[in-house]
């Protein structure tokens, strides 16, 4: 799973929080850098979980063009700035939204919905 934040305190939680899962993180600053990993990967991540408003490049065009090279990846989009109803417009495929603020249970809840996982070992 791919972790999108360009805000470095609210990517750490997203990062603390998601940790132990039994999922494989990688976390970015960035969308461009997580656009350049994901072209160059060889196995690409279920799950893009990114904030929507990140300057030059938002959220969603990054969602884009990963979803145009890989049509089955998941996406959680998480927003202060932008409701979930207009997700729908998009013209990506968004699997969750959740709202900023978030406590780290709501996030670790709409992973393991996502990618469909128990946290059970």
């Amino acid at each position: 799973m791919y972790l999108v934040d360009d805000d470095p305190l609210l990517l750490e939680v997203a990062t603390l929080a998601l940790s132990g899962g039994p999922w494989a993180l990688e976390a970015f600053n960035t969308p461009q850098a997580a656009l350049r990993r994901f072209q160059a990967a060889e196995a690409r991540p279920d799950l893009i979980l990114t904030d929507y408003s990140m300057g030059v490049m938002t959220g969603l065009d990054l969602v884009t063009e990963c979803q145009r090279l890989d049509p089955d990846l998941k996406v959680i989009f998480a927003s202060a700035t932008i409701a979930a109803d207009v997700l729908p417009a998009a013209s990506v495929r968004v699997a969750r939204f959740v709202p900023k603020p978030y406590t780290s249970q709501q996030l670790r809840a709409a992973v393991t919905e996502v990618l469909g996982v128990g946290t059970e070992t």
